[in-house]
């Protein structure tokens, strides 16, 4: 894959996972419980958090490094959406008190960690 298909995933993780984020702290204020579309986009959300570092993975094998200006920054891009997605899946599938708060919790870390992630990225990929 490429870097630019990287990004592009990576946006959509982004904004995937604020709308839906959004959606749950919304949700939350009426019930616990999630409605069967709220679990569904959650789900979505997660799968794009997969693909994305599942993209990035392929990258990295391949030599692809972001941030060309620090060693360290490559690290916290990389170690961003993972620690996003271990959150996740903590939050979805492993705690079980109120489930809305932690949809709204993994959907929201996912989406500050990939901010973070994004914009080391965009300062430019190099490869090795």
């Amino acid at each position: 894959m490429s870097p630019a298909t990287h990004a592009a995933i990576g946006l959509s993780v982004i904004v995937a996972n604020l709308a839906v984020g959004i959606w749950a702290i919304a949700a939350s204020r009426r019930s616990p419980k999630p409605s069967g579309a709220l679990r569904v986009a959650v789900l979505i959300a997660f799968a794009l958090l997969v693909l994305q570092v599942l993209v990035g993975v392929d990258l990295w094998i391949g030599g692809g490094r972001p941030a060309p200006s620090s060693l360290l920054s490559s690290y916290v891009h990389v170690l961003g959406p993972v620690l996003a997605l271990l959150g996740a899946v903590y939050h979805i599938f492993v705690s079980s008190r109120n489930p809305v708060r932690n949809y709204a919790v993994a959907t929201l870390l996912t989406v500050a960690l990939g901010l973070i992630s994004y914009a080391i990225g965009e300062m430019g990929p190099r490869l090795m």
